[in-house]
Order: structure tokens, then sequence, then C-alpha cells
């Protein structure tokens, strides 16, 4: 397929963008729904969308760029609102009854930034499950099926206290042996919550294990979103765990979007917490580490704003149609995606080869 910024210079995709992004188009709904229905296996003409000479745009070709959504700059203003950001997310604990469990003292900062490393492993998740949905791909399922299976037994094994329901040392222990079993390790969870406690899916005091309540609320959204889908009665919730996590994320964009920065950091906190799946050998993880993590990490150390497509899609083959992973993306509102013609992009990398 060729890359658009030379192997050797990838640090000019910076420079590209700046370059032509004012020549930038956003591509419509209707091109993202025409290029996620042919970039399948079987077509023709599939290896040509993210060619470096471009791909066929009505009488033109173009090259085409993907980044974060413009709406994370609100991210920007935590700084200047830390404390007002801070205030709204206690309150909204303390109206749920979770501030028992949740010390906002200690862990202010964490609650300020997001959990990039999970988020980038929950939207891969679910852009694989999302796709099966949709029959872009065929996968088991298996894996949001085993998530939810641990949510529900350990519900089934807490105990009553003061301090809210928990699992005491011994059925922790089984309850791991068994999920080992079926390769999900649900003591990973455990550890993750030292690196970033708002996210952490169980909280640990002593011999006793609690189900992070903000994780809870997160599986209290999903369970909304399955109570208002118009399906046939046969079909299992995990089976919408795509559709059912972009819904939240679609819901929290928008917040984002609107400023309620608050409202947005306690979707994704929880949506995180939610998280607990096998680490090992998933093709989503792939999607979601080396991709979207990969997009964060970008603009946040060097400001790079969007990436040409066809750069990412050369170094990223996971088997799953790259169209149909920015639409689900996109649909979701995580991405913003661009075309710039395929002239001023060659023109604009000419250029900075130059110099």
């Amino acid at each position: 397929m060729g890359r658009v910024v030379p192997f050797n210079r990838p640090s000019l995709d910076y420079s590209l963008w700046e370059h032509v992004k004012n020549e930038a188009v956003l591509v419509s709904d209707e091109d993202i729904a025409h290029i996620a229905e042919r970039d399948t296996v079987g077509y023709e003409h599939k290896d040509t969308f993210w060619s470096s000479e471009g791909r066929e745009s009505g009488v033109s070709r173009v090259i085409d760029f993907i980044g974060l959504s413009s709406s994370f700059d609100n991210l920007d203003q935590i700084p200047l609102l830390r404390e007002s950001v801070l205030e709204e997310l206690e309150r909204k604990a303390t109206q749920k009854g979770f501030m028992r469990q949740m010390d906002f003292s200690a862990h202010a900062e964490f609650w300020l930034e997001v959990n990039w490393p999970i988020l980038a492993k929950v939207v891969g998740a679910a852009i694989a499950a999302c796709g099966r949905e949709q029959n872009f791909w065929v996968i088991s399922g298996k894996d949001a099926r085993q998530s939810h299976k641990f949510w529900s037994d350990m519900k089934r094994e807490t105990t009553k206290s003061a301090k809210g329901e928990y699992v005491d040392y011994e059925h922790w222990q089984r309850l791991v042996h068994r999920f080992r079993e079926k390769k999900l390790d649900p003591s990973a969870a455990v550890l993750r919550g030292q690196a970033h406690p708002p996210s952490r899916p169980v909280i640990v005091e002593g011999n006793r294990y609690f189900q992070n309540p903000i994780a809870l609320d997160h599986r209290s959204r999903l369970g909304d979103g399955w109570d208002d889908l118009d399906i046939d009665s046969g079909t299992r919730y995990h089976e919408h765990h795509g559709y059912l996590t972009f819904e939240v994320i679609r819901k929290a964009m928008n917040d984002l979007a609107n400023g309620k920065i608050a409202d947005f950091l306690w979707s994704m906190h929880g949506l995180c917490a939610y998280h607990v799946m096998r680490e090992e050998g998933l093709t989503q993880q792939k999607i979601g580490m080396h991709f979207v993590s990969g997009l964060a990490i970008r603009k946040k150390t060097r400001g790079v704003r969007c990436l040409a497509v066809p750069d990412i899609a050369i170094s990223l083959k996971t088997g799953f149609g790259m169209g149909q992973v920015l639409k689900i993306l996109h649909d979701a509102g995580l991405i913003d995606w661009y075309a710039v013609d395929v002239d001023v992009v060659q023109e604009a990398v000419s250029d900075l080869m130059s110099r």
C-alpha cells in the first residue's frame, strides 16, 4: 500500500497535518458507510482505500486522515477547573451513596485524568464485539460473556457490611481460580488498581474485596441501554456488549462536547473499572493499544492532531477491515475523519522532505 509519511521520517506526521489541515474536509456519513461496506475480504478494490496514491472520491483522489475527536480538547480546561470538577465528582458520589469507598483527597489527580491504556482496551474489545453485531466479522463473543459472568458470580458471593457488599479472601481465591481455568485472571484487576485507583475493578481492604461502586454504576447504565433495545427475546445481554458500550461512550462524548467534564470523567472511570477481560492474544487489544492509545499518546506528547490512515493501516494488520473499525469509532464520536486531495498531500510531503 505504501506510506504517506516515509518510514524513516515518522516525526513528520505533526508537520504534515499542520501543512494540509486547511485543505481538509470532513468525510460524510454516506462516504464512511460506503467505505465500511466495501473494505472487506472479497471486495475487488479493497486494497485501494488506504494506498499512498489515495482513494477515489468523486472526480478526485484523496488521502484520509483521522485523529481523536476535537471534543477531547475540552479536557485541556481541567487545570483551570480543577476544584469545581472535583466537587462535581464528589457530589455525584455522595448522591449515589458511594463516598464510603471512594477517596477523592488521596487520589484527586487520578480522578481528573482518563486512564488511556485501559480505555484503549475497552474500546478495542467493544469494536470487536460491535463489528460482530453488525456482521462485519465473525468472533465468538466469549470475552464479553466471561466478563459479564465474572461480575455476576462475584455479586453472588458477596456479604453485606456497613461499608458495602464484599467478598472475603477465601471466596475471592476460589473465584480467581475458577476464572483462571477459563483464561481470565481477576487478580490482574486488583494489581491494575494500583496505577489508577478510580478505575480499579476491585477495591481491596484487608481481606475484603469490594466491587468498585463506579463499575457497578456503569453496569447499571448498560442495563438501562439493554432495557431500551428493541430485540428478539432470545438474544442475550452479553451479545450486545459492543453496542451497549458505545452507547455509553456516545453519551459521554456528548457530555464532553457540551463542557460537562465531570460527567464525562465519571462515565470513563466507570467504563474502565468495569473492564475485566483477557489480556493476551486478543486482536482487539491490538486495535486498542496500538491504535487508540497511539492517537492519544501522539496528541498528548507531540501535539499530533491527525494521522494519515494509510500509515496506520500498513502497520495495523488485524484481520478486521480498517474502514469498518474507523466507522465504529466515528459513530461513537471518538474520532474526527478528514480527507485531503492527494496532490495537496504529496506536495506537502515533498516540501517537508526537501528541508
